[in-house]
């Protein structure tokens, strides 16, 4: 599993009469509405790896307007396939992290099962559960990131594409894009990563920080301010923002002895955060 992905449908594709150069290269398509934002990223997968194609972000004034507006992506090419993956917004979606005292497949999903409905308000029928291993210890314990989100968010995202002739390969929560796009340009950087990287992507309503650690998501944690409110250059804003930001590095320190964060990378819309300042990372 590349990240918590509920599978909603098999896709399949008759590349047998595909001639070869096609079946060597293939389009996947993103879609996520956050808040009143419609974003598109349609990416390559091939031999060499992947590539950006498109990044497209449009806003949407009503669930009518954004069913058309992607029946005029899809004619515009922007959606090249029928099936599409679905990313939920990180402020849409709980996530925990848990210790779990097994390291047994089949033992972790009745656990987490379990875990789920303990860990939000909704009954067992409501949610929509996945999670992703993040470590195992020879104790017999395993790390996990449960991720949990109301049924009735991806309900309404599969309506949405049936108007639109389009339809789900999967759902996955937004934080795991956001990792996928860190993955893409990390070569480019040339950086030798040798401890947890905090990563704060800054959407238009809230933003999600997270730690990256050997490639993988260790936490994920929304905060309350977006590009909306900073873009506004209240020194208050800018301030509480910062403190947000300290917290969660302090939360991740706190539960990882002896693995502090080496790197804070700032992604998503592009703001000017003059002042801003970890005390952590600024030791």
């Amino acid at each position: 599993m590349s990240g918590p992905l509920i599978r909603v449908g098999a896709h399949v594709k008759r590349m047998i009469s595909l001639p070869l150069q096609l079946r060597r290269e293939r389009r996947v398509v993103a879609l996520e509405l956050a808040g009143e934002w419609l974003k598109l990223a349609q990416v390559a997968v091939g031999p060499k790896g992947r590539r950006l194609v498109r990044l497209i972000g449009r806003r949407v004034a009503s669930q009518e307007e954004l069913s058309k507006m992607l029946l005029e992506l899809a004619k515009e090419g922007a959606i090249p396939t029928e099936s599409v993956l679905i990313s939920i917004p990180r402020n849409l979606v709980t996530v925990r992290n848990l210790q779990l005292p097994t390291t047994d497949l089949q033992e972790l999903k009745e656990m987490v099962s379990l875990q789920a409905a303990k860990q939000t308000p909704y009954s067992k029928d409501e949610i929509i559960p996945d999670f992703q291993v993040v470590r195992s210890s020879p104790e017999g314990y395993t790390d996990v990131v449960l991720v949990t989100t109301h049924r009735s968010v991806s309900s309404a995202w599969l309506k949405i594409l049936d108007e639109a002739q389009l339809k789900a390969e999967g759902i996955r929560l937004s934080s795991y894009g956001v990792l996928s796009s860190y993955r893409m340009i990390r070569p480019s950087t040339g950086d030798e990563e040798k401890g947890p990287i905090a990563v704060v992507d800054i959407d238009s309503s809230f933003s999600d920080f997270m730690v990256i650690l050997n490639g993988e998501i260790n936490l994920t944690r929304a905060l309350s301010i977006g590009s909306a409110k900073l873009l506004e250059g209240q020194a208050r804003e800018i301030e509480r923002f910062a403190e947000e930001i300290q917290r969660a590095v302090d939360l991740y320190e706190s539960e990882s002895i002896g693995l502090r964060i080496t790197k804070l990378v700032i992604t998503g819309a592009e703001i000017e955060l003059v002042g801003v300042t970890i005390k952590s990372l600024a030791e």
